[in-house]
């Protein structure tokens, strides 16, 4: 702590950088906005008078989804639970961590009595 000396106070920053940049770059956005405005004011127009076609819009396909059976779901939470439970769960050691990685669907199903929109 004895070597500890008070410093100079650092001298202003100039302002001068600044107006250049603010010369230099005012003028060249504003060319790239001009730019950008004339490009797509040419493009939009169709170039040669000719008005685009622009094609009808499409209709998207409707996909059914039936509901699922519960039939096997007794012999398949057996079957899950005895494979969980034959394997030991390992134990970490001190600064390690064991990561599981999920696989999770969801699915929702509503109905309601009012909407005959499409059948």
């Amino acid at each position: 702590m004895n070597e500890i000396q008070p410093t100079a106070p650092a001298p202003a920053p100039s302002r001068r950088p600044a107006r250049r940049a603010l010369l230099i770059g005012v003028p060249v956005t504003a060319a790239a906005l001009a730019g950008a405005f004339a490009f797509t004011a040419l493009t939009n127009s169709g170039g040669s008078g000719a008005t685009a076609a622009t094609p009808p819009p499409v209709e998207a396909p409707v996909v059914r989804i039936e509901t699922g059976s519960t039939a096997q779901l007794a012999s398949t939470v057996e079957h899950i639970a005895a494979a969980a439970s034959a394997s030991k769960t390992p134990e970490p050691g001190p600064g390690q961590y064991i990561y599981i990685k999920s696989k999770v669907s969801y699915l929702t199903i509503s109905h309601t009595g009012t909407d005959k929109s499409k059948t």
